[in-house]
């Protein structure tokens, strides 16, 4: 006789969407596995002869310095924070739904083009040295053509 299936040995087939449950469209909240507690957000303007690179702690310290002849590229290294989400969102005039599909880790690679932005969605493989395993996530990308950015969001910075 077969055993009976407890809550430990159900296959969980389909992802529970508490979280989101009841939301209106476009309310942030980060959806899977938060891979890292910590953010980090790199900023780099470069140009045909130079590039500068800074850690910095909110998105709106990238705006003052970059020239109009440099490309600015943003770097955020940890996806589970709604609030730098929404200033990224700001700072590029970034639709509120796709801000809300950003957060969502659970999406399968697509790429969106709207008037402003190149709104880009990717699986990431990387390999982990120390433990020799692989590892996947998920990397959103907006690339700006007014002002010309880039920004990279991605699960953890180990990807």
């Amino acid at each position: 006789m077969s055993k009976p299936h407890t809550a430990q040995h159900k296959p969980r087939l389909i992802k529970q969407r508490g979280k989101k449950l009841g939301a209106a469209p476009g309310t942030l909240v980060h959806i899977g596995d938060i891979s890292s507690p910590v953010t980090d957000i790199h900023y780099i303007r470069y140009d045909q002869s130079a590039a500068h690179e800074q850690e910095i702690i909110d998105v709106s310290e990238c705006a003052h310095d970059q020239l109009a002849h440099q490309t600015g590229w943003i770097n955020i290294d940890g996806l589970h924070n709604p609030d730098i989400i929404r200033s990224i969102g700001e700072r590029f005039s970034i639709h509120p739904l796709v801000q809300e599909d950003i957060l969502n880790t659970d999406h399968r690679p697509k790429i969106e083009v709207h008037d402003d932005y190149l709104y880009i969605v990717i699986k990431v493989l990387s390999f982990n040295e120390s433990t020799q395993n692989r590892q996947h996530g998920n990397a959103a990308g907006v690339i700006s053509w007014h002002a010309r950015s880039v920004c990279v969001v991605k699960q953890s910075a180990s990807e």
